[in-house]
């Protein structure tokens, strides 16, 4: 199975003085990926690559020119793999809802950030946070974010279930990655 499909992912996060490291893990604890300079919605390209070979990307994630908007490339076929976008919904944060897009634009679904998720900054006590995947108003996988180490480390784990196997993974890691800051 490709390591792209599978229904658990741990992201970890470490922010430091040279910039935002990230690491994509399988249960197991293999890193799948890493990256550097994944540092949120102001990057505009962040790159995905092999842990042992920081030559070979493995997923590019690129800014569009619409605010809020980003494209999942895969740069060994150079195909696009997907794309992502806030959407803002009236009566909400803008940032609470996240539309997931196929490689032909049509919508796949949709991320929704809790309230807490955004807490976290100010640090009152919130030592966990949930995301939730949502595939025609049905949740089909949670992210469960603990920040109760360091205030430089999160750690994120994404569990999918019953999620299209069609739907490549790294469209959802990408919108983790800039929703995470």
């Amino acid at each position: 199975m490709s390591p792209w499909h599978l229904n658990y992912y741990r992201l970890r996060r470490k922010r430091g003085i040279l910039g935002t490291r990230a690491w994509i893990e399988d249960r197991e604890g293999r890193v799948l990926a890493q990256v550097d300079g994944a540092g949120g919605r102001g990057s505009k390209e962040i790159r995905g690559h092999a842990a042992d070979d920081e030559t070979r990307p493995l997923f590019v994630v690129r800014s569009q020119a619409t605010r809020d908007a980003y494209d999942v490339v895969d740069p060994s076929t150079g195909s696009d793999l997907g794309s992502f976008r806030r959407v803002r919904s009236p009566g909400k944060p803008p940032m609470q809802d996240w539309e997931i897009l196929n490689d032909g634009g049509r919508i796949l679904g949709r991320l929704r950030e809790s309230l807490e998720s955004d807490r976290r900054y100010v640090r009152h006590g919130v030592s966990s946070a949930e995301e939730t995947f949502l595939v025609d108003r049905t949740p089909l996988g949670q992210v469960i974010v603990d920040f109760t180490k360091a205030p430089s480390e999160e750690t994120w784990e994404v569990v999918l279930q019953g999620f299209p196997d069609r739907v490549d993974r790294r469209i959802l890691l990408g919108v983790l990655l800039i929703v995470g800051r």
